[in-house]
């Protein structure tokens, strides 16, 4: 350092006595300062106006080396090296202070935190000449950290102490040997219904009854004798106050301020009190439940009740430490093991299953098993919770087995059974009742009205009617109705209701549903039967006795006349009469079997098909345009109705090349139309061809397929154009015809 620039000491009294020194004495007194500047601790330095360094010691050079990495030099402006804006600006405003002539004292502190933070107290002094001219600025640094430590510590131990005390919900109070309050908190003054002040210098006993304040004092008298700390519950109000009490000892060891922390412990013993009970009842519950309940730590178990000694024939003593898979029919064993690692593996593994277990005799049982983890002694461990069902599973057999041979009864017989409750509107059907109605099994049963709409519109009014005399009047009923299928099929149903009464009324209708559509059927067929040998009995008789009487009243005109043209005239007539009657008599022969089969579902394109296979085309080509899935109900002698429409196209078509038979739904009945291109039939005949006689061979053809599909409820007319083909049409009604599911094709 360039001693030029040290501060010359010299006086700056002109009327000074002292004598003037010596250069060598300067340079040696100079020399002197800068020493002992050099070996403070603190940083020091001098400015002159324009605040350039004109003095530094080694300290503030290592100071601005630390805190701006700068090389500071003599006659170089300090603010300069002050990088950062806002110390820079701070440090101008108390330099040019300093030049106004004002002594500046300000506290700083530097550190990133509290243990590190550093405490100064930087003076700026104005610099005066002899004249009393300021001509620079001293700034010296002083390190004030310890004791800035100390001020904070007292005042934050303090404040700290305070909040502590005043912090905790409970009381805190502090009083001499005999009762005097020296200290308490806001807690207890609030809770007492005083402020701090109200209380201290006040005994303690001042703020309680006579009762209690004997036995605080008993305490007191304790504490004093045995110099400890003593800790007492003391009940009041309904609330249990735990109180401790610390005594506080001078340096002879004797008692001079005791220290009281009341706690208000109510919650906690209610807690206790109720987890004791909530213990004992879970002991009793776990001893007296009659479901099995171990804990296997690892394999083994630690833990049995005596429900689970009884399922599994040990006593609990032999059950503590025998591994779960003793239990474990050899074969199960790895389910097992895998059930068990999954639930420790996997939280959301399922924890409810049945099982097969061994008892001690190796019989088995099966157990429905709840488990979960838990922890027992500070490891995880299993709960398991067994409940034998053994009797169930016998019973849900049996349950099983009843209830298949009630439903194979019930498909063999076609009888479901039902049940409406009148209260809860709830109905309830047998799978055969979900069968008879074509319903899904997850169809939910309607409401029994609802349920008269698939009744026939004829026969719904009838089992309404039924049905509400059963609810008021309590009188079952049996009958029998036309019903709809949930596809619209109709059925004959046998329905039968019976009312259960309660006190009196009735509160339910339990009843069977029974198809009965096959017996009505073999009744129908019965009839048609009847209907049947009656019309063949008509036609035979009626054609055989006029075919005779035709013979007769020839051979009496042959007998009556010579003339030999006329006796050869009459007796071709009589050969022709009994040509007819050998037709007749034929045909007979050919419809022998009509009647002697009863009426049944038929596929209509097999039926058409037949049809064609026994008559001759003769190269004329027949189109069949019918689904192969429609069925019609019918005696299978109705494929002569078809070979007698395809015999009379071939024979009286004339031009006949093309024959097309197809169907068409119409309002809820199948019509089947039969169509040709030969000359049709004229408008006047179009009755007339079904007429008896009609034709020229034996007249029956038409006129008895009209009376075969009139057995099953079928009707047949002519609607062709004239010249334009014959065109038949047969309607089918509903219930009639059906549509097969089984024959639909993909």
């Amino acid at each position: 350092m360039n001693n030029s620039h040290l501060p010359i000491v010299q006086s700056d009294d002109k009327n000074s006595s002292s004598p003037i020194l010596d250069s060598e004495s300067i340079n040696h007194t100079n020399t002197f300062f800068q020493a002992f500047m050099d070996n403070l601790d603190t940083p020091a330095f001098c400015l002159d106006t324009e605040f350039r360094y004109t003095f530094f010691n080694q300290t503030h050079i290592q100071q601005m080396k630390n805190l701006y990495n700068a090389d500071i030099r003599i006659g170089e402006c300090h603010l300069n090296y002050i990088y950062i804006k806002e110390d820079r600006e701070r440090a101008k405003q108390n330099l040019e202070k300093a030049l106004s002539g004002e002594e500046v004292i300000v506290r700083e502190y530097s550190g990133d935190h509290l243990l590190s933070r550093q405490y100064c107290e930087v003076h700026h002094k104005p610099m005066k000449n002899s004249d009393g001219a300021i001509i620079g600025i001293s700034v010296l640094v002083r390190n004030i950290t310890d004791m800035a430590f100390i001020l904070e510590k007292l005042y934050s131990s303090e404040e700290n102490a305070r909040a502590l005390i005043n912090a905790p919900n409970e009381s805190v109070f502090m009083m001499e040997p005999e009762g005097t309050i020296l200290y308490v908190n806001e807690t207890m003054a609030s809770r007492l219904g005083y402020t701090v002040e109200e209380m201290v210098g006040k005994s303690t006993y001042h703020f309680v009854t006579p009762d209690v304040a004997m036995r605080r004092k008993t305490y007191v008298d304790e504490l004093l004798r045995t110099k400890k700390p003593i800790h007492v519950l003391d009940e009041r109000n309904g609330r249990v106050i735990e109180n401790n009490l610390y005594p506080v000892l001078n340096s002879s060891g004797e008692v001079t301020r005791i220290a009281i922390y009341g706690r208000d412990v109510t919650k906690q013993k209610e807690t206790e009190r109720e987890l004791r009970e909530s213990e004992e009842k879970y002991r009793t519950v776990v001893e007296k439940t009659h479901e099995g309940i171990v804990i296997a730590l690892g394999s083994s178990l630690v833990f049995a009740n005596e429900a689970f000694a009884k399922m599994s024939g040990y006593s609990t003593d032999e059950l503590i430490g025998m591994d779960y898979l003793d239990f474990v029919p050899e074969e199960k064993r790895e389910e097992m093991v895998k059930k068990f690692e999954t639930r420790y593996a996997d939280d959301t593994a399922p924890h409810k299953y049945e099982f097969e277990l061994l008892k001690k005799d190796k019989s088995l049982f099966i157990v429905e098993i709840s488990a979960g983890l838990i922890e027992f002694k500070g490891k995880p461990a299993d709960l398991v919770v067994m409940r034998d069902i053994s009797p169930r599973k016998r019973a849900e057999e049996i349950q099983t087995r009843t209830i298949s041979l009630l439903n194979q009864t019930q498909a063999i017989t076609k009888l479901g059974g039902w049940d409406y409750n009148l209260i809860t509107k709830e109905i309830q059907w047998t799978d055969e009742v979900y069968k008879i109605l074509g319903a899904k099994p997850d169809f939910l049963p309607m409401d029994i009205e609802h349920a008269f709409d698939l009744y026939s519109p004829e026969d719904a009014p009838i089992i309404k009617a039924a049905y509400n005399k059963a609810v008021t009047e309590a009188i079952p009923y049996d009958i029998e109705l036309k019903f709809f299928r949930f596809d619209g099929t109709p059925i004959w149903v046998r329905t039968i209701g019976n009312p259960v009464l309660e006190n009196g009324q009735v509160v339910r209708v339990t009843g069977i549903i029974m198809d009965i559509t096959e017996r009505k059927q073999m009744e129908s067929s019965l009839r048609e039967v009847i209907q049947k040998l009656r019309l063949l009995t008509r036609i035979t008789r009626h054609d055989i006795v006029n075919g005779i009487n035709v013979i007769n009243l020839y051979l009496e005109i042959l007998r009556e006349t010579e003339d030999p043209d006329e006796r050869q005239k009459y007796i071709q007539k009589t050969l022709d009469a009994s040509t007819i009657l050998e037709k007749t008599i034929g045909f007979t022969q050919e419809y022998e079997n009509l009647g002697s089969v009863s009426s049944r579902w038929l596929s209509l394109f097999s039926i058409t098909n037949s049809a064609i296979s026994t008559v001759s085309m003769k190269g004329v080509r027949v189109l069949i345009d019918i689904p192969v899935e429609i069925e019609i109900y019918s005696d299978p002698i109705i494929s002569r109705v078809f070979s007698t429409l395809l015999d009379n196209s071939l024979r009286h078509g004339e031009k006949t090349s093309e024959i097309r038979i197809f169907t068409k739904e119409d309002n809820n009945n199948l019509i089947i139309f039969y169509e040709d291109n030969g000359v049709g039939i004229e408008n006047a005949e179009k009755e007339s061809i079904f007429k008896h006689g009609y034709g020229k061979n034996t007249g029956i053809g038409l006129f008895l397929a009209r009376e075969i599909l009139s057995i099953t409820g079928m009707q047949i007319k002519e609607t062709g154009v004239t010249g334009g083909g014959a065109r038949f049409q047969i309607r089918v009604p509903q219930g009639v015809y059906r549509i097969n599911p089984a024959e639909i094709r993909v």
